[in-house]
């Protein structure tokens, strides 16, 4: 079962996840607006098999004010996420990237409601929970290969292109990412910031 911990009912329904639209999905998907239905769920919230969506204000709302037992629930989630025990998806407006580092995802909240018809679709027919599809969308490799070099180009953006290219943790990560995505090692020694970025745009 995917559960979907979302307070911001009016925003979901203007986005298109309508009750109707929702209903639709009652087989697969629970969603959660507040703390009474989350503690009512709490029994089947961490079961193996699950996916959490959880929208990261929740507990913000004042309708949802911290307890023992919903501090004890932000805990879960945090080592849930930690251990990568289960797919958890944090999403929220603040974010302005997407990531995925094993089975926690994180993303902006209208990416998380265009890509969720096509997320579930997929996990109705083929039984399993794909964060890139929820991530990325169904062109999940060629929007992720997309994102990474978009990332990339955004830390070399007051590089020279004639000045000696020069690896760092941020570019790195993108750079492995692509490097798996697309079977291509890109050379990364000896280079200037323009062969480097030729490199990227024949991916």
């Amino acid at each position: 079962m995917i559960y979907l911990i979302d307070d911001k009912r009016e925003r979901q329904q203007k986005l298109g996840w309508t009750t109707e639209v929702l209903a639709g999905f009652s087989d697969i998907l629970t969603p959660i607006y507040d703390n009474t239905e989350l503690q009512s769920q709490i029994n089947e919230l961490f079961k193996d098999g699950n996916a959490i969506l959880f929208h990261e204000s929740f507990f913000d709302n004042p309708q949802n004010k911290k307890s023992e037992q919903t501090d004890e629930i932000g805990q879960k989630l945090a080592e849930f996420s930690e251990k990568r025990s289960f797919p958890i998806v944090r999403f929220s407006g603040s974010m302005g990237s997407r990531r995925i580092d094993k089975l926690l995802a994180t993303i902006p909240f209208g990416t998380l409601y265009k890509h969720l018809t096509i997320f579930l679709e997929f996990y109705r027919h083929a039984g399993e929970v794909s964060l890139k599809k929820l991530v990325f969308g169904s062109s999940d490799q060629a929007e992720e290969t997309l994102q990474h070099k978009s990332e990339i180009y955004r830390s070399m953006y007051d590089k020279r292109d004639t000045d000696i290219f020069r690896l760092n943790p941020k570019i790195n990560q993108s750079l492995r990412q692509l490097e798996l995505l697309t079977n291509v090692k890109i050379i990364v020694t000896g280079i200037t910031n323009a062969c480097f970025k030729r490199q990227l745009e024949e991916l």
